[in-house]
């Protein structure tokens, strides 16, 4: 009857639409270590390789607290829960019965609480009952627990710190694993308001935040309930990578999003400065000049519309850009090289951006044109004139009347903006080659030799060509583990490839997920495969399987606007 009751609960999970990968968390035998103490007629256990947290399991499995400690001896609270650890939920003889001692108090949990407390604080607030045991006696706000809440979630929806939820509510622990279901807990007291978050960025930020959110954050959204992660995204116009970078504390299945509280889905961007001789904002319309040209136009409904600030970021961005037009809401038209513009006030023309009106922040990734690094690198290739040692290296060739030919800058922006390059032969005006793999370089001063440069040593610009793992791994993803794919609703293979141009490391299919908007992870061996996936993780763990898992979290170091 229990596993028909977890095998239901994911099934409504999944049918709501939440991330849940499926798991071989239900089984009759463990799978991990578990402690030797659980009953030797132990019928069914959790294996905790799913990312969920111990409340979460044990909603799922319809479990208490106090039931999971008296077979599992070893778990004293949710506190102690292990990932990669297999713990006894049903046992042939039943959860044993326990007498409290005199003295001692029956361990609380949030479906079987304490005997209740009437007594009201001496500070003429109201306080209403029952109340958590341990909660402060100058509390004046107060928050009902129900089913399922978290202290985290709490403090966040009431706009105070945990700090502040614990040492107001000390009866639910340090780690949150003697919080009570149907009883009331402080968010606030005599003398204290809820404290907005001030970042720091000029931006006036409406609280409660969720946990963990960017303080570089200018555009937010109030989260209701039904909201989920990648319809957030989708409405505001980011990469859900994007979304999950700015707001992490959600979780790699969306596990722990918040209703009430804002998330972020919008960074501080890019503002307007004098700069004399440039055009900024002039009207006037397009005209032909000779290495000039349009790259792209952005229209009603994209996030690049909303201001000639928010244009201007998705330009600079963009390798080659150099100016725009913009009609606020409705049209952001970015061009490359030389100015094309002439002022006229008649019927179609439109404001007009160089992209030196605008200065950025770090927020802002720099992608147009990257500069060379002063002073140069003495150890590799930045301007050695040679041949490639093999053309099977070649990853694109761009010619005569490419944007990407306007200067070694510009060919340089593309290629640290393109999965697997590692270096350039430039000659401007005409010739922009990408390669890949190592330096396949033979210095040469014979007709025909092109400069050389390797891009991520030469040249001052972030690269997404290759992406890094951070040295702190996020909590609940997986980065790196074993195992195989497994079916899951709403997912399902992206595009997979055993090309030695994204299989030569994990960092560079790492990239080339991250550059597809809805690549959220992947599978990879090494110069043999490179398999993405869109959706909800679809992961299963087995130690015989020959590729590894990484989720997109896991490579914060490519954010791809």
């Amino acid at each position: 009857m229990l596993r028909l009751s977890i095998l239901a609960t994911i099934g409504l999970l999944a049918a709501q639409g939440a991330a849940v990968s499926i798991k071989r968390f239900d089984s009759p035998e463990p799978f991990y270590d578990h402690d030797t103490n659980t009953p030797a007629d132990c019928t069914l256990w959790w294996n905790s390789d799913d990312g969920l947290s111990c409340d979460t399991a044990l909603l799922i499995a319809d479990v208490t607290i106090s039931q999971l400690t008296s077979i599992n001896p070893s778990i004293k609270s949710c506190g102690d829960w292990k990932e990669d650890y297999s713990y006894c939920i049903q046992s042939a003889s039943g959860f044993p019965t326990t007498t409290p001692a005199p003295g001692t108090t029956t361990p609380p949990t949030t479906t079987v609480p304490p005997t209740t407390t009437t007594s009201l604080p001496g500070n003429g607030v109201a306080t209403p009952t029952p109340f958590q045991v341990g909660m402060t006696t100058s509390c004046n706000r107060f928050r009902l627990v129900k089913a399922g809440d978290q202290c985290g979630n709490i403090a966040s929806e009431a706009g105070i710190s945990l700090a502040e939820f614990y040492r107001w509510n000390t009866g639910v622990g340090s780690k949150c694993g003697s919080l009570w279901a149907s009883y009331y807990v402080c968010i606030g007291i005599l003398g204290s308001t809820p404290s907005p978050t001030t970042p720091g960025n000029g931006v006036a930020t409406p609280s409660p935040t969720q946990p963990g959110m960017t303080t570089d954050c200018a555009k937010f959204h109030l989260v209701k309930s039904g909201d989920q992660c990648l319809t957030i995204a989708a409405g505001a116009g980011i990469s859900h990578n994007n979304f999950y970078a700015w707001n992490p504390s959600v979780g790699s299945s969306c596990g722990t999003l918040y209703a009430g509280s804002y998330v972020c889905v919008g960074l501080v961007g890019c503002k307007r400065v004098s700069s004399p001789g440039s055009h900024c904002g002039r009207v006037g319309v397009p005209i032909s000049v000779s290495g000039a040209g349009k790259i792209a136009t952005y229209t009603a409904g994209s996030p690049h519309v909303a201001s000639p600030e928010a244009c201007s970021a998705k330009c600079l961005s963009e390798p080659a850009c150099t100016s725009f037009y913009i009609v606020n809401g409705s049209d952001c038209t970015l061009y490359y090289g030389p100015v094309a513009f002439s002022p006229n006030g008649n019927a179609g023309a439109r404001p007009y951006y160089q992209q030196s009106c605008f200065e950025c922040p770090s927020t802002v990734r720099l992608g147009n044109s990257c500069p060379l690094k002063s002073p140069l690198p003495t150890g590799p290739h930045c301007g050695r004139v040679g041949f490639p040692i093999s053309s099977s290296s070649l990853l694109t060739s761009y010619t005569a009347g490419s944007r990407y030919v306007a200067s070694v800058e510009v060919c340089a922006a593309k290629c640290l903006n393109t999965p697997s390059c590692t270096g350039i032969y430039v000659k401007e005006e005409s010739v922009c080659n990408l390669h890949y793999g190592p330096v396949a370089f033979s210095p040469n001063g014979n007709a025909g030799a092109l400069p050389y440069y390797e891009a991520a040593a030469c040249f001052d610009c972030p690269s997404t060509a290759t992406c890094t793992r951070g040295p702190a791994l996020p909590a609940g993803h997986h980065c790196g583990r074993i195992g195989n794919h497994v079916a899951v609703g709403g997912g399902g293979l992206l595009q997979g490839t055993s090309d030695k141009k994204y299989t030569s490391s994990v960092g560079v299919c790492a990239a080339w997920c991250l550059h597809q908007n809805n690549c959220s992870s992947f599978f990879f061996k090494q110069d043999s495969t490179c398999n993405l996936f869109f959706g909800p993780i679809s992961f299963n763990p087995n130690g015989l399987a020959p590729n590894t898992f990484y989720e997109a979290a896991c490579f914060p170091s490519c954010a791809i606007a």
